[in-house]
């Protein structure tokens, strides 16, 4: 059984070589590797040469996007499966076996496994909260693109994809062949680890539009469904990308300092807090979130804790950066890490420290603000004020 993996690249010179390695190790003798280029300039292109024996097809040239990129892909692939390995993304060691193994023993048109997404600092297994039943492919994305394989002759009877979508095609597609009544055998194995750098995670303004309109207009399209059914899975899509919409427009009034325009948000915040100045643990892009909202809240930062520290001379925002030995009791934490929250709230707790007493995690104070912003829109519901960034 060929399987033929597509890799799209542009200007990824940091990352491709990982995932062209995780291909040609897998040990696999019948992989057909095809990379697309869009014309990189960055040095991805002498990386694509120094492995050009190991592949069966690879141009560098101009495209009209990602998608126009893998439908080229498609069109030069000639394996029995074809499947998408992003140029940020890398694969298990030896999943082709079990892949395989899959489409021999079940013999589905399109398997997905899992992904690794990076955790709280470790490599974890993602779960989204629709994953449970199929059907949910009805609000949103719930197999995962990097870690599926499709058989070629599904896209050679059902066409490629819809480049009029530029981040969410793929769910596009996916939910397209689900309104054709071809089933996806979902198994638990990790397939492929993912990485939060790519296309559709750094631009999730148009993701969340983009897929928004996607799963109504298949609900709209689809002929088998009854109204009252209908009505049942547009209230599920609405709240989805509802909270995910209000999770990015705060963390839009964050950033650009706009929690002045909310006044009403702003007082419903404050009582989340007991005392006038904080310590925050982490100097990340969450530490930098953190900072600006305590700001924006009239409160203070005496400084930051990182557990990485180099010299004893480090500041952020012209604060000092401290060890985390320095932190003392009395001294009031705020935990601004997603990635090692598990890890600083251990170490807190062996200093002593107490939740919501000592020490309070910027993850939970973020969900507050959300429901604030959220209640504040409610009772003042003039669009005018709402700032989208």
């Amino acid at each position: 059984m060929k399987i033929s993996i597509i890799t799209v690249c542009l200007n990824r010179v940091a990352t491709i070589e990982k995932a062209i390695q995780s291909v040609i190790n897998q040990g696999y003798d019948k992989i057909e590797y095809i990379i697309i280029d869009g014309g990189s300039t960055d040095g991805t292109v002498d990386i694509i040469r120094k492995y050009e024996e190991y592949l069966a097809y690879w141009v560098s040239e101009e495209d009209k996007g990602i998608y126009d990129a893998m439908n080229k892909g498609i069109a030069k692939a000639t394996g029995d499966i074809v499947a998408f390995l992003n140029s940020d993304d890398w694969y298990e060691d030896n999943i082709l076996f079990k892949v395989a193994a899959y489409f021999e023993q079940f013999r589905p048109m399109i398997l997905s496994g899992m992904i690794n997404t990076l955790q709280k600092g470790q490599w974890k297994k993602k779960v989204l909260e629709f994953d449970n039943e199929e059907e949910n492919i009805r609000i949103g994305m719930n197999c995962r693109h990097p870690a599926t394989f499709v058989r070629k002759e599904i896209f050679d009877r059902f066409g490629g994809f819809d480049t009029r979508y530029k981040i969410a095609a793929d769910y596009e597609w996916l939910l397209r062949m689900y309104d054709e009544g071809i089933r996806i055998l979902k198994v638990d194995d990790v397939f492929t680890n993912f990485s939060t750098k790519g296309v559709s995670s750094s631009n999730l303004k148009l993701t969340i539009k983009e897929a928004r309109q996607i799963a109504l207009s298949a609900l709209e399209k689809n002929k088998d469904l009854y109204l009252e059914e209908k009505e049942a899975w547009r209230e599920k899509i609405y709240e989805l990308y509802d909270r995910e919409q209000k999770f990015l427009e705060v963390k839009n009034i964050i950033r650009d300092s706009q929690i002045r325009c909310f006044p009403n948000v702003k007082m419903k915040m404050l009582d989340c807090f007991t005392e006038k100045a904080y310590v925050i643990w982490g100097r990340g892009a969450i530490g930098e979130e953190a900072y600006s909202l305590l700001l924006q809240l009239s409160l203070s930062v005496n400084f930051f804790i990182d557990s990485y520290i180099k010299t004893e001379e480090e500041s952020f925002h012209e604060l000092p950066v401290k060890p985390p030995q320095a932190v003392r009791q009395g001294e009031k934490v705020i935990v601004a890490s997603t990635e090692y929250e598990d890890e600083i709230v251990s170490c807190l707790e062996k200093m002593g420290f107490s939740k919501n007493i000592d020490y309070i995690l910027y993850s939970e104070l973020f969900i507050q603000l959300v429901k604030a912003y959220r209640i504040g829109m409610m009772e003042y519901p003039n669009e005018d004020n709402v700032f989208y960034g």
